[in-house]
């Protein structure tokens, strides 16, 4: 079903590659959050790095607030870090962080993957 990215458990985290043309929607966003949940019970981690190059995005506000509704649910003590390059988060990017954070997950964004898995690393008290 998620053809369009590679997932690959790092020991620490799970790691999940976007490829190209990677658009965020919200019936795109609704089987995500239910494929993540899934792989976190696999590999018994709540631990995430998601990378992709300039994700397109379709989404409204309900969207982005409902989205961050149903990642805040993935995994107990979710720590989620986006790492999107050629991004600029903006009011939806902060709209949908305030939501899953809101509700106990950590989530960020960032454009650099060294950055993302050290503030993942710092900040987890797992690793």
């Amino acid at each position: 079903m998620f053809e369009e990215l590679s997932l690959e458990f790092r020991d620490d985290h799970i790691y999940i590659r976007h490829l190209e043309d990677f658009e965020i929607t919200s019936e795109a966003m609704d089987g995500f959050w239910n494929f993540l949940s899934q792989q976190c019970e696999t590999y018994d981690c709540s631990n995430i790095l998601i990378e992709a190059d300039s994700p397109k995005r379709n989404i409204d506000t309900v969207g982005a607030f409902t989205s961050g509704v149903e990642a805040s649910s993935v995994a107990p003590n979710l720590w989620l870090a986006l790492c999107f390059h050629n991004y600029e988060p903006d009011e939806l990017s902060e709209l949908f962080r305030h939501a899953a954070r809101n509700r106990g997950a950590n989530v960020e964004f960032f454009s650099d993957p060294d950055r993302a898995l050290n503030w993942l690393r710092v900040n987890n008290p797992q690793f």
